[in-house]
């Protein structure tokens, strides 16, 4: 299993069944260590989505009713090697990172429950699983992008906000 890639890089590898089991492990792990109320936890990102390629980085969240816990476990989260990353936060979501700058290989998001973040993260995944056409045309868009933006990941994520505003418009 191929898993971490270097902060701010772009760089596709073809989609890995040991992902998920990757992301079993992880919330597994995390499970021991934070509070029983939290839940329940998703794979997303294209890492969840078989058949396209990914940033070999696990993408996950678990959803919250109360978005400030993730502050209140943060020094819990550190211990586990998990890092609080403020440019990735918004009043539905907080993201921690796992893995050096060098190879970063999990990100993990504090969602709060029922949100429009959380809805569009589930409901992107969810389609691009059934929809295989969708699926395809996403897969080809990345492709492309990469050879664009392969040092450049927020230009990289930038141009696929077309992509998004269309599947996010079906959900």
């Amino acid at each position: 299993m191929v898993i971490g890639l270097k902060r701010g890089t772009v760089k596709l590898v073809e989609h890995d069944p040991a992902w998920e089991q990757e992301f079993q492990r992880e919330v597994v792990r995390l499970k021991e260590l934070l509070p029983n109320e939290l839940g329940p936890y998703e794979h997303i990102g294209s890492t969840s989505i078989p058949g396209i390629p990914a940033k070999p980085i696990i993408d996950f969240m678990v959803g919250t009713d109360d978005i400030s816990q993730a502050f209140e476990l943060e020094a819990l989260l550190e211990s586990a090697g998990y890092e609080h990353r403020s440019n990735g936060d918004n009043e539905e979501r907080v993201l921690f990172v796992r893995g050096p700058e060098e190879c970063r290989t999990h990100h993990f998001s504090f969602v709060t429950l029922g949100s429009k973040q959380w809805r569009q993260s589930v409901g992107f995944r969810d389609l691009l699983r059934v929809d295989r056409e969708l699926a395809h045309r996403y897969a080809e868009l990345k492709r492309e992008l990469e050879q664009k933006y392969s040092g450049d990941r927020a230009s990289y994520t930038e141009a696929k906000q077309p992509f998004f505003k269309d599947v996010f418009a079906r959900l």
